[in-house]
């Protein structure tokens, strides 16, 4: 999901390649400055690259703007997420194989001079937030997680703290799905299943909700 214009962060193109961007710490020296920002990667790296490999090649040959995280997928099962600035970069690949998640904050170690605080529950407690509750969905729903799970878990007016489950807090910025006014509410969030070759979308709230569904080429 996304606060953001409608299709501004996100690309998935014929071959079936999935490619989301969000922003990232840039604490360190030389983390910002000129180069390729986000917004032109994303139709480029849609027009060029059939898969995460070819994806990874071609973002990580780029001079970088500003710093991004990058989840990459493709229909071969490949999935990681690529965090980096302008100056260094690491790959993060799914969790015990079956699964990842991307947030606004790093995870791989080697990011640690661009992110002052790694305590990511302390530098970015609502980005921390959201990345925890939706690995609990993940691995409470292990082996039956699907489509109607991933609507779920979009529409989530919960979030979880590592131990509690704070039910029904829709004000609050820590969850997946937000309705607060002051420029951090859900504007859009999607759902794609590579393999599949199918993408839905929603405007606005999931919980409303109002998704289409269109296959990439229609």
């Amino acid at each position: 999901s996304g606060a953001g214009r409608t299709g501004s962060n996100a690309v998935v193109n014929e071959n079936g390649l999935v490619y989301f961007l969000s922003t990232g710490p840039s604490d360190g020296p030389g983390d910002n400055g000129p180069g390729i920002s986000g917004f032109l990667e994303l139709p480029y790296v849609g027009m060029t690259a059939a898969s995460v490999p070819e994806a990874e090649q071609t973002l990580l040959s780029l001079t970088r703007a500003n710093s991004l995280n990058r989840m990459l997928a493709d229909t071969a099962g490949n999935a990681e997420v690529l965090e980096a600035t302008r100056v260094r970069s690491a790959i993060r690949y799914p969790e015990n194989g079956s699964y990842i998640v991307a947030s606004n904050i790093f995870f791989n170690e080697s990011m640690k001079p661009s992110q002052n605080v790694w305590d990511a529950q302390v530098y970015y407690p609502s980005a921390y937030y959201r990345y925890i509750t939706a690995g609990k969905m993940i691995t409470d729903n292990a082996g039956t997680f699907s489509y109607d799970t991933a609507r779920k878990t979009l529409a989530l007016t919960d979030w979880w703290d590592g131990r509690n489950w704070h039910r029904d807090d829709p004000w609050s910025s820590n969850t997946i799905n937000r309705f607060r006014p002051d420029n951090v509410a859900s504007v859009y969030s999607f759902i794609v299943m590579p393999e599949e070759r199918t993408v839905s979308v929603c405007t606005g709230n999931p919980a409303m909700p109002f998704w289409g569904s269109r296959a990439p080429g229609q």
